[in-house]
């Protein structure tokens, strides 16, 4: 019996089949994946307001210390997920950065300031880099690092504030309590 099917007919279904049994292939690695696979970040401790992690999963350790604002302005605002880290990345030569993820796409037209005690720092939006991160900040002079972590380690509270896409301002306030601590648990977990 001949089968009457053209041929892309026949190469499209095989080809079907064949991505059928890729995808079953690879939902039976993943169901067998051992659970260590998929570690999460394991807690280090937590001092007063900060909490301090470590990441093994990836080729080198990841450490931060995370901490959540105290209070938000304006109260009402609908925001997604918002912490300051301060992160080492030492397989990237990478120590104390600080990094905040601020609950909404920052305008790039925002100017994000961070403000401890009498000393500001400028931060730059991943939204004005283009990074596709729009809702972090970092600091926008590196070399400022050390005088930020300083300030931090001396200070009671930073308050970091910036405007969104939609042009709502914003008014974050961290307690630096536990801070000095945190980072020398920081320095612990990642030398």
């Amino acid at each position: 019996m001949q089968n009457n099917r053209p041929i892309c007919q026949i190469l499209l279904s095989r080809f079907k089949r064949a991505q059928c049994t890729m995808a079953l292939a690879l939902m039976a690695i993943t169901i067998c994946m051992p659970t260590w696979a998929f570690a999460a970040p394991k807690a280090v401790g937590t001092f007063q307001y900060w909490t301090v992690y470590t990441d093994d999963t990836g080729a080198a350790p990841v450490c931060y210390a995370v901490s959540q604002p105290r209070k938000k302005l304006p109260v009402g605002a609908k925001r997604g997920d918002i912490f300051l880290t301060i992160t080492h990345r030492p397989g990237d030569g990478v120590r104390y950065e600080p990094g905040l993820r601020i609950g909404y796409p920052i305008s790039p037209k925002s100017d994000p300031m961070a403000q401890v005690e009498n000393n500001r720092f400028r931060f730059f939006s991943g939204a004005h880099a283009k990074t596709g991160a729009d809702e972090w900040a970092w600091i926008e002079d590196i070399d400022q690092t050390p005088q930020l972590i300083e300030a931090l380690r001396k200070g009671s509270t930073l308050t970091f504030s910036a405007t969104s896409q939609r042009g709502t301002q914003t008014k974050d306030t961290y307690s630096l309590m536990g801070f000095t601590r945190a980072m020398e648990a920081l320095d612990e977990a990642c030398p």
